[in-house]
């Protein structure tokens, strides 16, 4: 495979979960709320999970302490922004250099605090059952095993509306 293949792939690869991050912040500014604290919020998700995976060798729960991480971070954006009307740039922005050098500071700390000097999930997390099962996981309605099917999407062109009913 060529270097540019290569690439590709792997700018694909890094590049999902930020589009994830973006469809989210795009839905979000459909009601007029610009969080530009999506990446904190990530940041904070991907540590709590991170750590909680390396710290009790339990895939489920990193997945639920990634939620809660996301959960609680997004909550405070919210009482911020709407309860108490801050400035949703400053807040989110504010969001997200806790968010990220939070996580920062956790991992450069349990790199000092390791062994080895590096963190690496154990085997039981990234190549148990439970991670095996969680390649298969089938949505129903996206197609795959029992319960999914395959779902297919048509573009139907309508004119569009002018004057009013």
């Amino acid at each position: 495979m060529s270097l540019f293949l290569k690439f590709l792939v792997a700018a694909v690869a890094a590049g999902t979960p930020l589009l994830f991050g973006t469809v989210g912040e795009i839905l979000n500014e459909k009601v007029g709320h610009l969080n530009l604290g999506v990446e904190g919020m990530m940041a904070l998700g991907a540590c709590a999970g991170f750590m909680t995976a390396y710290l009790t060798d339990s895939l489920a729960l990193a997945l639920l302490a990634s939620f809660a991480a996301g959960v609680l971070a997004s909550l405070i954006y919210a009482v911020l922004t709407v309860t108490f009307l801050a400035n949703q740039n400053v807040a989110g922005l504010t969001l997200t250099i806790f968010g990220t050098g939070l996580s920062n500071f956790i991992g450069v700390y349990m790199i000092s605090r390791s062994a080895e000097g590096t963190l690496k999930l154990p085997a039981k997390v990234t190549g148990g059952r439970a991670a095996v099962q969680l390649q298969r996981v089938c949505v129903p309605g996206r197609g795959g095993g029992p319960g999914g099917r395959l779902v297919s999407v048509r573009h139907q062109n309508r004119p569009e509306r002018t004057g009013h009913r």
